[in-house]
């Protein structure tokens, strides 16, 4: 492709040129917040957040101020200028080569099929089986209903975005219900049985609790990027993107703040558990202001429950597989990977920096700060075996990405030259 000399260029291959051309345009500036607040507002970690009691609550709300207010500006700034297919890969191919870009898109993308068939399944699998039907655990009912969930979740994502679109739409809905529905039950249990409440020196932040529970809280506050995973299948992204980042980012962190806040002032500290604890809570409250009636309304809440974890997977799923892909037509990844259905058109800051040391060497920085706990009996193995699996897991998705980045040489060697699209404002006279 000729390019005008005065034009910037965007270094690519010939693969990734044909494979564009299989692009539909279908997310509209409706989808767009929708489909973030889908990937923005987990309801798997709810419960965790809140057995942290008022101090949970207060690193929420600072988290909402110092962490996603500046990371929402920076997205719609990136997501707005730069607006090629798989957003995160191309963005950290510009700064730093193709080789990165490459490790980095198989990172970002590789936690969430974990995610989606291991947390996110189990959880959903022990809700179903407390509200609905008792289908008993390592049973072929067990296994059925977890493979169900995992490919319901990779199902959308194969789907053409023009109708896989609306599973996350209708997943932002789900959502607003399900949040809605509980704060406004738990209004109601405190006003008929009286209210916890909490001082404010409840508030006050601890080491452990920063430690144990800000990781979490990122994890949480996440999601802003993905749609730029399918930049070019948005409508209009340099006026849709800062938009939907901001609409959705202020309506995802009240869907936080409001039950979270409610379970704190109505439920005494003990009754609310960790992992699973929101369906805990929706049962308690439920039992307690519904009677006769709360067993069916358990039951809806907890399809509403179920569908909102499967449409989390789902949303993850659709924008990370294609920033995996346009790693695999560009040249970094396995080229097979990067092939676009052509009916279907489918395929550094200190926080993150903090999550992620946790993450992957827990109850180190606990310990250099006087807060650290017995590491066995909070994780179930040693620390040598946690770090070793943690470790070669680790490993071996690095040596993936660079096993699949030599497969691509083939690609890399048919070079193309495309205009680079970028969408600045011009500064004012």
């Amino acid at each position: 492709m000729d390019v005008p000399a005065n034009e910037a260029i965007e270094q690519t291959t010939t693969l990734a040129v044909e494979e564009k051309a299989k692009l539909i345009k279908s997310l509209r500036r409706f989808d767009m917040v929708f489909f973030t607040i889908c990937a923005f507002v987990g309801l798997d970690t709810l419960g965790q957040v809140a057995h942290n009691g008022p101090e949970g609550f207060f690193w929420l709300v600072v988290l909402a101020v110092v962490f996603v207010a500046p990371y929402m500006l920076l997205m719609s700034e990136v997501g707005a200028a730069f607006t090629q297919e798989g957003g995160p890969y191309e963005w950290t191919k510009m700064a730093f080569g193709r080789l990165h870009a490459g490790i980095a898109a198989i990172l970002y993308w590789v936690t969430n099929p974990l995610w989606v068939g291991g947390s996110l399944a189990f959880i959903a699998t022990d809700a179903w089986r407390a509200n609905i039907f008792n289908i008993g655990v390592a049973t072929p009912g067990d296994y059925v209903f977890k493979l169900t969930f995992i490919w319901i979740s990779i199902g959308v994502a194969i789907a053409s975005l023009r109708y896989g679109k609306w599973i996350p739409n209708f997943g932002a809905i789900l959502r607003a219900f399900v949040l809605g529905f509980f704060s406004l039950t738990v209004i109601i249990y405190g006003i008929k049985h009286g209210v916890a409440g909490f001082s404010v020196s409840d508030l006050s932040p601890t080491r452990a609790v920063f430690f144990g529970l800000v990781p979490i809280l990122l994890f949480n506050y996440v999601g802003f990027e993905l749609q730029n995973g399918a930049a070019e299948e948005m409508e209009n992204p340099q006026k849709d993107v800062p938009l939907a980042v901001l609409r959705s980012g202020i309506t995802g962190v009240i869907m936080y703040v409001v039950p979270i806040f409610c379970i704190l002032l109505v439920l005494p500290a003990g009754k609310v558990t960790g992992i699973g604890g929101f369906i805990d809570a929706v049962t308690l409250t439920f039992h307690g202001v519904y009677g006769g009636a709360a067993h069916a309304l358990l039951v809806i809440m907890t399809l509403g429950f179920v569908g909102a974890l499967i449409t989390s997977g789902s949303v993850w799923m659709i924008g990370s597989d294609r920033i995996q892909a346009v790693a695999a037509y560009d040249g970094a990844f396995f080229p097979y990977f990067g092939v676009f259905n052509r009916r279907l058109g489918t395929p550094v800051t200190f926080w993150i920096a903090l999550g992620s040391w946790v993450a992957v060497f827990p109850d180190t920085l606990e310990r250099i700060f006087g807060v650290g706990y017995t590491f066995k009996p909070t994780w179930g193995v040693t620390e040598g075996a946690f770090e070793a699996l943690t470790l070669g897991t680790l490993l071996i998705i690095v040596a993936i990405g660079l096993i699949g980045y030599a497969f691509a040489g083939d690609v890399r060697a048919q070079a193309a030259e495309v205009p680079l699209e970028v969408d600045v404002e011009p500064a004012p006279a």
